[in-house]
């Protein structure tokens, strides 16, 4: 019985110390295999400024030292086309037309009357104005018996001056050939006038037309606008720079056209200042290199900035610029490797968070393996080491 127990107790430590030996060979084939990624999150330091900027359209490259950008001209050209009721009003309407017996006096001649000369007469202190429609001769005035003289007479049409009602005048009206005295020539007509007519009609004014091409104007540059932004992805345009030049301009009517509303088509090229954003983007992360203080770094792809006071000169835009960003500590991971090498994952957190500024560790090991073996490689090329802000 005795021997029995020896050999069982000879079978047990024999197979406890190949599984010792198993064990340990999995875990140095494990430390040998695995590779790990540590990431250590940092508590960065805040930095923010403000800096005045010139964007310059003779400039071709950056002058980082003065802060300026160099700017481009961004275009295109839009059509659009607008509506609008006329405001401009005028009085219209017909002339009046009637026939008139010129009289003559006391000459003894004919007396010629060329067509447009004028004749007038006043009726309620308002002098009225008419002219001859054609060329008319007047017979000489001849005596009579008792020495009476018959004035020699001739028919002819007239039309009044200007247009309106108040021409209709009554059959019996004397009037006047302009330079002579009624004691000389005189006229009547023996019928009615008619014809004369007055209405206000709504016109196209000088205005209107103005009005019209500036409301236009606006609204091309408006939406210009985000279609130059969209357009030019790369690029921050300065939408305070933007400016309509017509190319052509297509009116429905002229200036004193009679007409209800007026249109206009109108074709024109947009222009703006631009600068890119990589020129933007690279001068922001210059200006902040020179703010870095000992023992950090910048990332200049993570600047947050906002543009104000923007400025528009003839050749350039100025403005300034708030920015801010979070710096990193400047750290020695070949350090940081030494100091974890081999070590269980709590172990190494512990002692990377003892350093200052650092805030979390995390650790992903590939393959996946259970927690016992997981170590901290030894070997400098199967661990990366992340810095995180």
């Amino acid at each position: 019985v005795k021997v029995r127990l020896n050999r069982i107790n000879l079978t047990i430590a024999i197979v406890f110390v190949i599984f010792l030996l198993a064990t340990a060979g999995v875990v140095q084939g494990a430390k040998r295999l695995i590779k790990a990624t540590v990431k250590v999150s940092i508590a960065g330091q805040e930095i923010s400024d403000s800096v005045k900027i010139t964007a310059d359209l003779q400039n071709n490259s950056i002058d980082s030292n003065a802060n300026i950008l160099p700017a481009q001209t961004v275009t295109l050209t839009k059509s659009k086309e607008q509506t609008k009721p006329t405001t401009g009003k005028k009085i219209t309407g017909d002339k009046a037309k009637g026939e008139i017996v010129i009289y003559n006096l006391r000459t003894d001649g004919n007396k010629k009357f060329d067509a447009g000369s004028a004749i007038s007469t006043t009726v309620n202190s308002n002098k009225m104005l008419f002219l001859l429609d054609s060329d008319v001769t007047v017979d000489p005035a001849t005596p009579g018996a008792d020495y009476v003289i018959i004035p020699g007479k001739a028919k002819v049409s007239i039309t009044s001056e200007s247009f309106g009602p108040e021409y209709n005048l009554t059959a019996g009206t004397e009037f006047q050939i302009t330079s002579y005295s009624k004691s000389t020539y005189v006229a009547k007509n023996e019928t009615a006038f008619a014809g004369g007519t007055k209405k206000e009609i709504a016109m196209i004014s000088k205005k209107d037309r103005s009005d019209l091409l500036a409301d236009l104007t606006e609204a091309v540059k408006s939406e210009a606008k985000d279609e130059l932004i969209s357009q030019n992805q790369d690029k921050k345009i300065f939408v305070d720079t933007v400016e309509v030049k017509p190319i052509k301009e297509n009116y429905s009517g002229d200036t004193g056209a009679e007409a209800e509303s007026v249109s206009l088509s109108l074709e024109a090229q947009v222009i703006a200042t631009a600068i890119t954003e990589t020129d933007y983007q690279n001068l922001l992360a210059a200006i902040l290199a020179s703010k870095v203080p000992a023992g950090f770094s910048a990332n200049g792809q993570n600047i947050k900035s906002e543009m104000k006071n923007i400025q528009t000169g003839e050749k350039n835009v100025s403005f300034e610029i708030d920015y801010s960003a979070t710096l990193t500590p400047q750290t020695d991971k070949k350090q940081l490797m030494e100091m974890i090498s081999g070590k269980r994952p709590a172990d190494a957190e512990g002692i990377l968070k003892r350093i200052p500024r650092v805030k979390n560790a995390e650790f992903i090991f590939s393959p996946t393996l259970p927690g016992f073996l997981q170590w901290i490689p030894t070997d400098p090329d199967r661990v990366n080491i992340e810095i995180q802000i």
